[in-house]
């Protein structure tokens, strides 16, 4: 039944939108209005259709309907709620669906337009919009079908990819489409724009999709730059990875087109150059989907090889000729191509802007495709985007600095020469503190002089723009018209703000990164770098589809307890894959990143430890870059909508409301592993002072281990629930009855025992030691101990001599016994 449902919604979603198309050439025909309000009627309708075909799906993976292959192939029994959400589009067939209904649903909102346009340009771009929407309802309905159906169907599915177990996979690929499908909009309003000859006014109706897309593309990257990050276990989260890279490719173009299109409204020419670059990002939107899904490029993000790849490009051979022949044909509409007449002006800085984001990208194409084209004998590895791309992206910032400088802010600058004091404080400042805690280095200290200089512009612009409004007197009526557009202009300097502070991100982590790999024992202690790591017990778990591996690691800085990590290896036995999922500590200064990649039957692990300095920065611009592309996108006061939705004041307060959710959703996303603490203070090392021992024995008797001082003290940590624990207290009241170690004073804390479970114990084993009852656990707490048995040597002057985590053989126990007797004999 889902199947067939399926089926049939894909075909009647494919019809209606076929027919759209020729009611809208018809209606255009006839000059009858009638025809084209069937347009909007079988285009929403049509959106509907896929709608309910994605909340079929959806139903047959929550039920856990294995008849459909799809479902069967990325979902089973035990897969979590939000994945089997995910998993919708975890697959090739199930993307597409959700591509197709964005793709309808834009041409729909679009099609609205049509008669109140005054022009032919909403029309034509609704034509061109249907005809990219049937092409991708056919590559689902034909070649990637979400619904077929198996003749015999497996009684639990094949479960999810390891790989996209990770909460931003219910975010990243939606948000990643919206921006290309978004894409779709201005490249269909380009080529209106060419057969309608209005290539004057084209521009006006895409900023809305343009900045929409801009910022979906964005957030998207950001996001699986996050999953990279904390998912693939190798410190990164860039890696020029060819899927990667085709993401990035029509952002960059879409910011240039941004550019472009805010030259152009000044009447400064680049018409040109906008149609071309509306065209070249739909180019590079379909050139990514062709990588990712016709097996031309090998990638840990792509899908499998497919029947689609001929086809996608043959439509990338269609939006190159279509646009170049409309180019030809209506040449005389786009006039002359227009350059600045001076270089050293705003014209002439937002030129080379465009100019060099269009190098950069043809940077990265050329990287991504020519070792494939050339059978390996061209080799791009991250280095190679690291020395080419990398000083074209400095030399990027450096004219965000600058432009303002040769605008309006330049203008100001005799009656204001205070705005010059931020570009200069940063230009020195920032080089400045970054020499101070230590990052020396020649290149990058000429990086963050740049970004410095950057941001203090974009700081100059903000604030210069603050003073400027606070002194403009504003009657009651404007205020109230202004809305919240007001905020509009600071959107941009944001979006400026927030790359310089992701570029500081990008300089600390790709210039000053640090990696060591150590092996350790259970109890030791290894130092790397300014941090101490205390191994403290190794866990194991299974679960249904998978076995769960992992270690507590306490982590220090300078005898300062941070935080207890948890480095992580799972190993699905189904795909015979193991992940290492890395345990993260975040601060200001810089990250410490555990990855658990092997173990022996002793316990002793190998750890991979690493430190990526100011990586905080490049997720703080990330957040600040999209506060930014939000303000900028809010609607403003002077359009037909914006003046609908300021009136209805409820629905004004939804969307602040909703856009705050978003921005809060996407930092919990960002931030999910950061600023963590397990809530311990630490384990004391040895030489620490040992913490207070306060409470009452099992039999009611007070005790202070502070009355103890001058005297040796073993403090052991056990609990009635610990099935290794008996044996040793035995142990440790053999050791205690005898005489050669009797003036050494034993002390047993019960973690999370009570009174009578512990008197009971005491009885059954015949002990005669202090033993202390910790119900709460605060005793345990701090002496940082996590897992039981534990025990620490405690020496005469009060400190911590040695402590021993797990199990001790009675050797270990004389040994440790004696070597605090020794120590204890010298002072």
């Amino acid at each position: 039944m889902v199947s067939i449902s399926g089926h049939i919604l894909l075909i009647a979603a494919l019809f209606l939108n076929i027919l759209s198309i020729v009611n809208l050439l018809l209606g255009r025909k006839r000059n009858d209005s009638r025809w084209q309000r069937t347009v909007q009627y079988g285009l929403f309708i049509a959106a509907g259709l896929l709608l309910v075909g994605l909340i079929v799906l959806c139903a047959a993976f929550l039920a856990d309907h294995f008849k459909i292959i799809y479902v069967a192939q990325h979902s089973s029994r035990d897969l979590p709620f939000y994945l089997k959400i995910a998993a919708i589009w975890a697959g090739q067939e199930g993307s597409l669906l959700l591509w197709s209904f964005l793709q309808v649903l834009f041409a729909a909102i679009v099609s609205t337009k049509i008669n109140n346009d005054g022009t032919d340009l909403a029309r034509w771009s609704t034509v061109i919009l249907a005809v990219i929407s049937a092409f991708f309802i056919s590559m689902t309905l034909l070649f990637s079908n979400p619904f077929l159906a198996s003749s015999s169907p497996p009684l639990d599915g094949q479960g999810m990819n390891p790989l996209l177990r990770h909460p931003g996979m219910i975010f990243h690929p939606p948000i990643l489409y919206i921006g290309y499908v978004g894409l779709a909009v201005p490249f269909a309003y380009a080529l209106s724009a060419l057969i309608t000859q209005q290539v004057e006014i084209w521009y006006r109706k895409i900023s809305g999709w343009l900045l929409l897309s801009w910022l979906a593309l964005g957030v998207g990257i950001i996001l699986g730059s996050r999953w990279a990050y904390d998912v693939l276990g190798w410190g990164g989260y860039w890696g020029w990875d060819a899927v990667e890279n085709a993401g990035l490719m029509p952002w960059l173009t879409a910011t240039a087109l941004l550019h472009g299109i805010s030259e152009q409204k000044r009447g400064k020419g680049f018409k040109i150059w906008n149609i071309i670059l509306s065209a070249f990002s739909f180019w590079l939107v379909i050139f990514g989907t062709f990588t990712t899904r016709s097996g031309l490029i090998q990638s840990v993000h792509a899908f499998a090889q497919s029947q689609l790849g001929p086809y996608f490009l043959v439509m990338l051979g269609a939006i190159f000729l279509g646009t170049l022949i409309l180019m030809i044909i209506f040449q005389k509409s786009l006039g002359e191509p227009v350059y600045p007449e001076k270089v050293i002006s705003r014209e002439g800085a937002g030129f080379f802007t465009l100019l060099l984001l269009v190098l950069i990208t043809l940077s990265i194409l050329a990287g991504t495709l020519l070792p494939t084209l050339t059978d390996g004998r061209f080799s791009a590895p991250a280095s190679w985007f690291n020395r080419v791309v990398g000083p074209q992206f400095g030399a990027l910032v450096l004219l965000m600095g600058i432009c303002p400088l040769l605008g309006r802010f330049g203008r100001s600058i005799k009656t204001k020469k205070w705005r010059l004091l931020f570009p200069i404080a940063g230009l020195i400042l920032v080089p400045m503190l970054a020499f101070i805690n230590g990052l020396e280095q020649t290149f990058s200290l000429i990086g963050f002089a740049v970004s410095g200089f950057a941001g203090g512009t974009a700081l100059g612009e903000i604030v210069y723009n603050l003073e400027r409004r606070k002194s403009r007197q504003q009657t009651e009526n404007q205020m109230q018209s202004s809305g919240r557009s007001r905020y509009k202009p600071y959107g941009g300097y944001l979006v400026h703000f927030g790359i310089v502070l992701m570029a500081v991100g990008i300089i600390g982590t790709q210039v000053y990164a640090f990696d060591d790999n150590i092996s350790i024992s259970p109890g030791s202690v290894s130092d790397v770098g300014d941090y101490t790591l205390v191994y403290e017990d190794m866990f194991q778990q299974t679960q249904a589809d998978r076995i769960e591996t992992w270690v507590a690691i306490s982590v220090y800085r300078e005898d300062s307890f941070l935080t207890t990590l948890n480095p992580q290896i799972t190993f699905y036995p189904y795909y015979n894959q193991a992940m290492a999922e890395p345990a993260i500590r975040s601060g200001i200064g810089e990250d410490l990143y555990l990855v658990l990649f092997q173990w022996d039957d002793s316990g002793e692990i190998s750890l991979s430890v690493k430190v990526n300095p100011l990586s905080s920065f490049l997720w703080m611009g990330s957040l600040v870059l999209v506060v930014g592309g939000m303000i900028a996108w809010w609607p403003e006061e002077r359009s037909e909508r914006s003046q609908v939705f300021l009136k209805r004041k409820w629905l004004r307060n939804l969307g602040i409301f909703i856009g705050i959710s978003l921005i809060r959703l996407f930092t919990v996303t960002l931030w999910g592993n950061p600023f963590d603490s397990t809530g311990s203070i630490g384990r004391p090392l040895p030489g620490d002072s040992a913490p207070k021992i306060e409470g009452q024995d099992y039999i009611g008797n007070g005790f202070s281990l502070a009355d103890y001082k001058g005297k040796p003290v073993l403090v052991h940590f056990w609990a009635s629930w610990c099935s290794q624990c008996e044996e040793e207290l035995i142990l440790l009241e053999k050791f205690w009855q005898g005489e050669e170690y009797k003036y050494i004073l034993f002390v047993g804390v019960a973690l999370n025992d009570t009174q009578r479970t512990v008197e009971q114990i005491a009885r059954d084993l015949e002990l005669s030691f202090i033993l202390i009852p910790d119900e709460n656990g605060d005793i345990s707490r701090s002496y940082g101990v996590t897992a039981v048995p534990e025990t620490f040597f405690i020496s005469p002057d009060g400190r911590i001599q040695n402590f021993h985590i797990g199990v001790m053989r009675e050797q270990d126990l004389m040994s440790a016994l004696e070597n605090l007797k020794t120590y204890s004999d010298h002072q």
